[in-house]
């Protein structure tokens, strides 16, 4: 309607006294669209405001690591686990979760769809640090024998171990978001589903072989991401309507892991070492 339609209406018409509700009604269609927020931002605002909630909760894993003393943490090794080398090589794949794990959140453009899919990022998050909180594990890890002193790789290994405690490894979220990520990228797009399992499976061996989890925290960790997945995504499938992530938007992440890479190896030829203060 238009707003100045309530002033047209009221000439040459006598207007009720009392007729208060009518006076509000014609405020409200004038004044109304000038104070109302476009679809679009709207729909902006709800993605920002998600993305941020997910970011968040993310960091739930670095408190509750700071809030577990190692010591009374259970370790879960077993025979198998002890027969698993340590491959210092496959720390550049186990660093590929950072990226992984964040894109999603940028490329979903529909605000509908990125509810569903923080939400779930939230959920494996949070159930994961009630588990943390009530099971505490830590892992044991082995000396770096065969790594070159001075390496990239054996820098690389360093950060992993500097950022990421010995603890909070049962269920791995490295493992349970890789696997979240492949599900939920499998009912977007199968092709690109098969790539994104392939890369949880290739995230889920480095685990293991830069010795970061046992083997039952990678198993847990994967029930844990597909479960998380087949609530986060609708059983009748994703609405027609929906706006899902095209297959190059998934290019996003070797785009991200090359930009943590570049600065990795900046860092590591600037003399910068893991442990030391960065200011």
């Amino acid at each position: 309607m238009d707003g100045n339609a309530a002033y047209d209406r009221g000439q040459g018409e006598p207007r009720g006294r009392g007729s208060v509700a009518q006076v509000v009604d014609d405020l409200s269609e004038v004044r109304g669209p000038a104070l109302s927020v476009d679809a679009g931002t709207g729909d902006q605002l709800k993605r920002a405001g998600w993305i941020a909630c997910a970011l968040c909760v993310f960091q739930t894993y670095f408190v509750v690591a700071a809030a577990i003393p190692a010591q009374r943490a259970l370790t879960l090794s077993s025979s198998v686990d002890r027969l698993i080398p340590l491959v210092p090589a496959w720390a550049y794949v186990y660093g590929a979760i950072y990226s992984v794990a964040v894109v999603p959140l940028f490329i979903v453009r529909d605000a509908r769809v990125l509810r569903r899919v923080a939400l779930g990022f939230m959920a494996i998050n949070l159930f994961a640090g009630l588990v943390f909180l009530a099971y505490p594990t830590r892992m044991e890890r082995p000396a770096w024998i065969g790594l070159p002193a001075g390496s990239f790789t054996q820098w690389s290994m360093g950060l992993i171990y500097a950022l990421d405690p010995p603890v909070n490894c049962f269920p791995s979220l490295h493992v349970a978001n890789a696997f979240y990520v492949g599900t939920v990228a499998r009912s977007f797009d199968r092709r690109v589903g098969r790539w994104m399992f392939a890369l949880a499976v290739l995230i889920a061996s480095s685990t293991l072989l830069v010795k970061q989890h046992y083997l039952l925290d990678v198993v847990s960790g994967a029930l844990l991401g597909c479960g998380a997945a087949r609530f986060a995504i609708p059983r009748a499938g994703w609405a027609r309507d929906s706006e899902l992530p095209a297959w190059h938007g998934w290019l996003w992440i070797p785009g991200f892991y090359f930009v943590y890479f570049a600065f990795a190896a900046m860092a590591y030829l600037a003399g910068w070492r893991p442990g030391m203060a960065l200011l």
